[in-house]
């Protein structure tokens, strides 16, 4: 047996690998993004530093629902914020705690250090969503608390990887 006639299978199969791996990274490129997490704005649920793996096509068909994990364009920026009010609903902040259409919303999240602020209750036109922050510690004064359109979101925050502590959140039902 010749040395060449040994080493062309497994070229060609080196080469058929190195093409399914770049269609795939193709696909998964055209569907995922990753994002960093900087800020403490979502303690405990998303560390700064922690890399982000985004669904950009979850908002095609469907609409965000509230405890969505969302990126959002904002200005020249981009933010991480929990979508926490609906198109058509009254929201408000008062002492901290999300109130919809009047009535208390039991955050199913952990929600930190809860700072006593308010946020003026206010309904939302079609289209736009309230988000908040998880980590209420923060000043209001500090930190966004944006209201969004559809056509700001970039994708829905699937899983948090924070590399540090060797840790993998899936958060997509989140």
């Amino acid at each position: 047996m010749s040395v060449r006639r040994y080493w062309d299978p497994i070229r060609r199969l080196v080469v058929v690998i190195a093409l399914g791996v770049f269609c795939v990274l193709v696909v998964l490129r055209h569907y995922f993004s990753f994002a960093l997490a900087i800020g403490d704005s979502m303690l405990p649920t998303l560390n700064s530093g922690d890399l982000l793996l985004i669904s950009r096509k979850s908002y095609r068909q469907l609409e965000p629902c509230r405890g969505d994990i969302v990126l959002a364009r904002l200005q020249n920026d981009l933010v991480v914020k929990r979508v926490v009010g609906l198109p058509g609903e009254e929201v408000e902040v008062k002492d901290g705690r999300l109130y919809i259409n009047g009535v208390l919303i039991p955050e199913h999240q952990i929600v930190t250090n809860i700072v006593k602020f308010d946020i003026a209750k206010g309904k939302l036109f079609p289209g736009r969503f309230a988000t908040l922050g998880d980590n209420r510690a923060i000043p209001p004064i500090q930190t966004i608390h944006p209201i969004i359109s559809k056509d700001q979101i970039f994708g829905k925050v699937l899983l948090s990887i924070n590399i540090s502590r060797l840790r993998i959140k899936y958060l997509g039902n989140a």
